[in-house]
Order: structure tokens, then sequence, then C-alpha cells
């Protein structure tokens, strides 16, 4: 059997994103095929396509690891799950991945998704909410009360932080690169919105906080690490979500005020943490405390629009989703 998928023969630009006709794979003991509903599109997946990732496929590949969508075929030993379930995956087989109409994951990585969600909801939530969890509560040990700043709040997992943090008490700011972002991040929460492409941001979240935020998120940590020295609060901590290159710090900020600076990794899971995240955030989807928010979507042809939409956007409003199935 044939399907439509993106595939990457070579590292480079989005032109090497190109849609084909490619044989659907079988699953193997262990693992599972998913008839893709909705794909979630993420900066990592452009680090992975240019080449400048750690971990980095072999060629030629299929990109994608999070989606929704229902089960298709099971491999030998897979318990739990039966074809026509309706799942959100938190994973795939390397090479398989979401930019198509089928993919394989690992068994361990395909979850229910509830009955009241939406696939564009399930393929909303494997990379930015597990992240935006990972960041807040196993890494910073987040508390009810604290301040937290969340760089870059309009995108995928800023949003997920937002309102992860705000669901659990916590007191969320955010920045945002547009008037639109910074309407968007208000709308999930946000105490107050900064646009950081205003020179003087950094003195008006030393206004807002003159004793520094308790914890800080940057996605962009080669442009902001700096800054979150200065902004930090004595004993506080900065979580570096995501960074495209070095920075340079003066490590006598972070030692007078006694904080720390944390390295996060999404790849880095436990099979225990995922289960934990997957039973936290199914709570949250059934009862419809979190709800994520789509900017756009994209079919898959279009892939490459997908990936500069991203790339490029200052006026980010959610997650970026690839609908293989539209015509």
């Amino acid at each position: 059997m044939k399907c439509q998928a993106i595939r990457v023969a070579e590292f480079g630009g989005p032109e090497q994103l190109v849609e084909m006709e490619y044989d659907v794979p079988s699953p193997s003991a262990g693992n599972v095929l998913v008839k893709v509903e909705a794909a979630g599109v993420n900066p990592v997946e452009i680090y992975i396509r240019q080449g400048k990732y750690a971990k980095q496929p072999e060629l030629p590949y299929t990109p994608g690891t999070e989606g929704a969508g229902t089960v298709a075929e099971v491999g030998k030993g897979v318990k739990g799950l039966k074809v026509g379930d309706r799942v959100f995956l938190t994973d795939t087989v390397s090479g398989h991945g979401t930019y198509a109409q089928y993919c394989l994951s690992p068994s361990n990585a395909v979850h229910l998704l509830p009955d009241n969600s939406s696939f564009e909801i399930g393929a909303s939530i494997g990379i930015a909410y597990r992240t935006a969890w990972r960041a807040l509560f196993l890494k910073s040990k987040m508390k009810k009360g604290d301040l937290v700043l969340v760089h870059g709040a309009s995108g995928g997992v800023g949003m997920a932080s937002l309102q992860l943090g705000k669901d659990f008490g916590a007191r969320m700011v955010g920045t945002a690169g547009s008037p639109e972002g910074m309407e968007f991040i208000k709308s999930l929460g946000a105490e107050k919105a900064f646009d950081h492409t205003y020179k003087e941001y950094i003195s008006e979240l030393n206004e807002f906080s003159p004793n520094g935020y308790g914890l800080i998120l940057t996605m962009r940590a080669h442009s902001n690490l700096g800054k979150d020295t200065v902004l930090v609060a004595n004993g506080g901590k900065i979580v570096i979500v995501g960074a495209q290159g070095s920075s340079t710090i003066n490590p006598r900020r972070l030692m007078s005020k006694e904080a720390t600076i944390q390295g996060l990794m999404t790849w880095n899971f436990t099979e225990t943490e995922t289960k934990q995240f997957v039973d936290f955030i199914s709570e949250k989807l059934k009862t419809e405390k979190i709800v994520p928010c789509v900017d756009e979507k994209y079919k898959l042809s279009d892939a490459k629009d997908a990936h500069q939409h991203i790339d490029r956007s200052v006026a980010s409003k959610g997650k970026v989703l690839l609908v293989p199935w539209r015509s």
C-alpha cells in the first residue's frame, strides 16, 4: 500500500522537504502503525532538517515526532492498543515520522486520546506540553505563587507553559514579538505581556518585578541567556528549553544571586516520566482545563511553508500543524 509522505534526502533548507509517494511501513514487534490525522510542527524539526541537531536521523527520513490519529496495525507483542483506537504520539520510529499519512511509533509512545479531544488537540501535546511540563514540574519544582517569566510565550512551548503554570497557581508573565502575540498570551492568563522587539523591554521587566523572577524559561538562550542572568531572582532558576548557538554570560551574576541554569532536552524523558505526563495531561484534557490553541494548519505538500512559518514568524499564536489527508 502506498501513501503520501514528506521525505528529506539531504540536510539543508526547507526545499529539502519533498512530498512523494511512499510505501506504507509495516510495524515490527513492539511498534504501531498509525494513520496520521494531524501532525505537530516544531522548531526541533527545523534544526534536524538543517543538520544542526545533536540527534540526527539517517537519510532519507520522514520528519515528525508528535501527532494524532487512529491505530491502523499493531506489531507483535503490543498490548493495550487495537486497530481503530484514537491516539496521540510522543515519539516515532526514526525515519518514519508524522509528516506522512501513516507513521510508525513505539507502542510505549502511543497513548489513548480522550474522547472529547480532537486530533488537532492530540497533535499539539507530544512536544510542547511534554516539554513545558518537564521544565515546570520536574526540573524547576515550580510552586504555587511563583513568578514565572516565559520568553517566546506565544509559541507552542510558551503557550503550554503559560497554561500549565496558570492552572497550577503560579503567576505567569511572558514575552512576544508582535501586538497579536501579546494579546494572545494575555488571553492565556498571563499577568503581563512584554514586547521583546522593544529596545527597553528588559527595563520594563525589571520595573514590573524589581526583585526578579523566580523561574525563567527561555526558548532562545543564544540571545536571552545573558539578559536572564540580570532578570533572575535570588535563588532563582533559568531553564534553557531551546538555543540556536552559543551565548556569553557573566557568571558572577549567578554567584551573587546563588541562581542556577538548568538545561532541558525532551528526548531525555524516561518511560516513567512519560507515563506520569500522559496521566497528567489526559486528565487535564478530559476536564478541558487545558485546551491547546492552533495557530495555523497546512496540508502535507505545504510542509515547507509550515517550517518557514515557525522559522520566521514573530506573531505566533500557538501550535502549527500539518494535516496529511487534506487535499
